[in-house]
């Protein structure tokens, strides 16, 4: 009787035993992470398009590139590849002036996107039709360069002036580089006493004698020089 105790208490000792080491130790729990930062705002969402819109167009006379205002069909840039010529339209209901940033914007673009832009000639009126600004430089530069007729054409007075006097500033500060005028042609004059429109914009505008003053022409090639 005795043997049979102590064999089953041993038992009951070892069932115990067994039970106590087959228990898993219990984990502390892990402390919460600190808390996630406030989300910073989402960017803006990314424009893929273009800053200015480009228009491809085709026309008899050729194929060329309209670049302009997103919302606006002015000032403008109409690029020609074949020659490589470039003609401003600018906003007639403000000034020149007031287009220039825009208008320098779109030139930087069209360098980053078409490297033959960078050789572009610009092909525009060169008178004081529609541009007041260079018909009054145009009197101004013949009080110290009068124009004699006997000696030089109407169209070679305009074109030494634009390669002389710094008759473009606007396209300076457009394209970054010396506007030289190098042809032009369909010019005019005009002198003070003369009742035309041309006459009356002389008088205006400063002129001091009665003699014709080149007033500029409606077609004019401008060089670019760096």
């Amino acid at each position: 009787m005795q043997h049979a105790r102590d064999v089953k208490w041993v038992t009951v000792g070892i069932v115990l035993l067994s039970s106590c080491s087959g228990k898993s130790e219990t984990k502390p729990s892990p402390k919460p992470a600190d808390a996630a930062p406030p989300p910073v705002d989402a960017a803006p969402p990314i424009d893929a398009r273009p800053p200015f819109a480009v228009v491809e167009q085709k026309e008899p006379f050729g194929a060329s590139t309209l670049i302009r205002p997103h919302a606006a069909t002015c000032p403008a840039l109409e690029w020609r590849r074949e020659p490589k010529t470039v003609v401003i339209k600018r906003c007639n209901e403000s000034p020149f002036a007031e287009q220039i940033p825009m208008l320098r914007d779109m030139v930087t673009y069209m360098r980053g996107v078409d490297h033959a832009f960078d050789e572009v000639r610009i092909v525009s009126s060169v008178d004081f039709y529609g541009w007041p600004e260079l018909g009054r430089r145009y009197i101004e530069y013949a009080k110290t360069h009068p124009w004699n007729r006997q000696k030089q054409s109407l169209n070679a007075w305009t074109v030494e002036a634009g390669q002389k006097a710094d008759l473009f500033p606007e396209y300076a500060a457009i394209f970054q580089r010396k506007p030289k005028l190098t042809s032009a042609e369909k010019c005019s004059a005009g002198r003070r006493t003369d009742g035309d429109e041309s006459g009356k914009f002389v008088k205006a505008n400063g002129a001091t004698t009665n003699a014709m003053i080149p007033l500029g022409c409606s077609m004019g090639v401008i060089e670019l020089e760096r």
